[in-house]
């Protein structure tokens, strides 16, 4: 994370594999799982909360104020929760965490490829979809000035 912020394990809902990821709230998450697709959401290992999928969507950000504006001061964050995305229980997030830990941040991204390399053979690897999100926004910084000019 960019600023020291309690990470909560969420679960990304979907049809297809078990993919967690944290983040400091339900709307970080609701923003990470949004950015990969409306037919995506976010369930709170902890709490079961819940965002919306594929219908909803935009009563639930509306209630939860999420705007443009709030989508731009809150970037870094769903940055952070994209690039955490690993296909996995919540049950085992843990013991991955513990595994990744030991790693330099060489053999860590290697073993992340790796990871995301054989995922299981469903329809959309949400890693690595996930990834590409995050290097999307981090190399094209939100800037609303600019694009309205």
């Amino acid at each position: 994370m960019t600023e020291k912020q309690k990470l909560t394990l969420y679960q990304a809902i979907n049809p297809h594999d078990p993919w967690t990821f944290y983040a400091p709230s339900i709307e970080v998450a609701a923003a990470a799982t949004g950015v990969l697709g409306p037919q995506y959401g976010a369930m709170c290992v902890d709490t079961g909360e819940t965002t919306p999928v594929l219908m909803g969507w935009e009563q639930w950000l509306t209630s939860h104020g999420i705007t443009p504006e709030w989508f731009e001061e809150n970037i870094p964050a769903v940055i952070d929760a994209l690039e955490s995305f690993i296909c996995c229980t919540p049950d085992r997030r843990q013991v991955f965490d513990q595994m990744l830990s030991r790693y330099n941040d060489e053999a860590r991204a290697a073993c992340l490829r790796d990871h995301f390399k054989n995922a299981p053979g469903s329809a959309v690897n949400l890693g690595e979809a996930a990834q590409r999100m995050a290097t999307f926004y981090r190399e094209n910084p939100l800037d609303q000035e600019a694009a309205t000019e």
